[in-house]
Formats: structure tokens, sequence, C-alpha cells
């Protein structure tokens, strides 16, 4: 077992908003799905020309990006096409990750601090509290 020190930091307008999510992903076009209601938020965007499901429950500190397939190819495409997504993805989040941090250093606010998980067609993002000692 590993000691962590990180803290989850819930998206529940609080703690960490979620306004930015849509800010960040509604150029690709940005739909609620049906099952966006009673805290669950479910969302269909393109990235990269790929169609992907966001979603996250509020009060959770995880966001998930699941690459949908929307046209016919073989595997090997779809499968490039879903990394082109999400490497996207992890480049947009990285970046917000920064400018997040680059002004609550400035302002003297808690840090954010972000951990994923990928698979072939899906990345989870986790938020954290980023201890002082970290910095």
């Amino acid at each position: 077992m590993e000691k962590t020190n990180l803290w989850p930091r819930p998206l529940d307008e609080k703690n960490l908003t979620t306004d930015w999510i849509e800010e960040m992903f509604e150029s690709g076009g940005w739909m609620p799905t049906p099952y966006c209601k009673n805290g669950t938020y479910q969302y269909l965007t393109y990235i990269c020309e790929t169609l992907v499901k966001v979603s996250w429950k509020f009060g959770e500190n995880q966001l998930s990006f699941i690459v949908l397939v929307d046209i016919e190819g073989c595997d090997k495409y779809l499968s490039e096409k879903a990394k082109t997504a999400i490497d996207k993805i992890i480049s947009m989040i990285e970046n917000w990750e920064k400018e997040v941090n680059e002004y609550a250093s400035e302002s003297c606010e808690d840090m954010l601090s972000i951990r994923y998980n990928e698979e072939k067609n899906r990345i989870d993002l986790f938020f954290y509290w980023l201890p002082n000692e970290s910095r």
C-alpha cells in the first residue's frame, strides 16, 4: 500500500467549479444527453473531429471522457482517432492545470493536482488538493 497526502477536490461549484469544462470543449459543439439530470452531468462534444462523451457527478472528483464510435472504419483507424482525441484532452487539461496553479500561487490560494487513468478509448481525470509541502 502506498501512502498519499492527496485529498479529493470535488466538482461541486465550491471546491472546484465546472464552468471551465464547457468553455474548454464547447468549440466542438456541446450537447447534454438525456442522462444530464439529478446531479449527473453528461454531454457530447467533438474533440479532433471525434465524438466524445464527457461526464461527472456533482460532489465527486472524477471527470470522464469516453470516445464514441460515430463512423465505420477498421480497428486501427478508430484506435488512432481515439488516441488523437485523448492526447488532445490531456494537453488541454495540462495547460488548464498550469494556468489554475499559476493564478493560485499568485493569490495564495490552494493549488490543484490532477491525476488520470487512461484506457484505449477512455480517460478518467481525478482532481485533488495539492498539499502545501508539495509546492
